[in-house]
């Protein structure tokens, strides 16, 4: 039977050339249960002592906002990202780091789930040389969780003027018949609250206008108060495609073959983050169909619980009608990822 080494020869050999675009290093990843913090005393507290000397490239992501429910007609805006934090240190056989992942809001409040989680770690290293929020023995990451998105009632209204009145931050696009069409982001309103990265070389906040860490929805169809005329544009965090995040943009897809009005948005914001990661794993399983409770996801209830998305990814906005519920979707878990490159 051959060898690893020399399969890996014969192919230097035939090909002529060595990938080169690999990561240096052992790689940690660490996560939460996906579904909850467990009973009372359990604990999900992340331990990790480093192997050796070397260096630590430490990630952070907060759990991403989680999309409200609603049972009238009206339409929902997505959640924004968990904060992100990324710091480098250098590390001996002694430096340790602990801490707990945050977990996206999954709870059944109307219109509004909350802000997720925050994922925050202590790294120590009792031999000294650490520099950041502390001291030279123990510093502090945190990355905040995302601010859930929030889902109207607006009856026979405009979706749009809902989240206007109520003083989100929106744009208004006249057309020709003098109707406005909306854009609206995750900024501003009742429950505005811009979370925070700490403690990092890089710290991304989220919620805030300084960058493409809110997202926000486009109501094309101004006569429309449902979401045919809906496009969501769902920011993600850094680290998970890009470097500095970015945006994904689809259609809504009431009333289609695998949606009933509700229920939609998940799998082709799944769809959205596959293609700008050319990964068609990095998402969860695909979720359709979920309108009807002997389809394959359960429907409702149980459905706002299922941690479908990568970490620190914000859940699309609901798309409910009148007396059908749509319990929203849960954003993304916090994560930490630790690189360990051996000096």
């Amino acid at each position: 039977m051959a060898s690893l080494s020399n399969i890996i020869s014969a192919k230097l050999t035939s090909t002529g050339f060595e990938e080169e675009n690999l990561e240096k290093g052992e790689i940690f990843v660490y996560t939460p249960n996906m579904y909850n913090h467990g009973p009372a005393g359990y604990s999900e507290r992340t331990v990790w002592k480093s192997p050796g000397a070397g260096k630590a490239v430490i990630e952070v992501w907060g759990a991403g906002g989680s999309s409200g429910k609603q049972c009238c007609c009206g339409a929902g805006i997505p959640g924004n990202p968990g904060a992100y934090v990324k710091k480098t240190i250098n590390v001996d056989g002694d430096t340790w780091i602990r801490g707990v992942p945050g977990l996206a809001c999954a709870n059944d409040t109307l219109c509004f789930k909350g802000c997720s989680e925050s994922s925050c770690y202590t790294i120590c290293s009792p031999n000294g040389g650490l520099a950041g929020l502390g001291s030279a023995n123990c510093i502090c990451l945190c990355a905040q969780g995302g601010t859930g998105g929030m889902t109207f009632c607006s009856g026979s209204s405009q979706n749009s003027c809902c989240y206007s009145a109520n003083g989100y931050c929106t744009k208004t696009v006249t057309n020709s018949a003098g109707a406005g069409c909306f854009m609206v982001c995750n900024i501003g309103g009742p429950v505005y609250s811009p979370k925070c990265a700490y403690g990092g070389d890089i710290n991304c906040h989220s919620g805030t206008l300084g960058g493409c860490n809110f997202s926000c929805a486009s109501f094309g169809t101004c006569y429309d108060y449902k979401c045919g005329g809906q496009y969501d544009h769902v920011a993600y965090p850094p680290g998970i495609i890009t470097d500095t995040g970015g945006v994904v943009t689809y259609q809504r897809e009431c009333y289609s073959n695998s949606y009933d009005g509700v229920g939609d948005g998940l799998s082709q914001l799944i769809g959205a983050l596959s293609f700008a990661g050319r990964n068609s794993s990095i998402g969860g399983s695909q979720y359709a169909n979920c309108w009807s409770s002997g389809r394959q996801c359960g429907c409702y209830e149980f459905s706002h619980c299922v941690p479908n998305l990568p970490f620190g990814v914000p859940s699309p906005g609901s798309s409910p009608e009148a007396n059908v519920r749509d319990y929203g979707s849960r954003g993304g878990a916090g994560a930490i990822r630790i690189k360990f490159i051996a000096s």
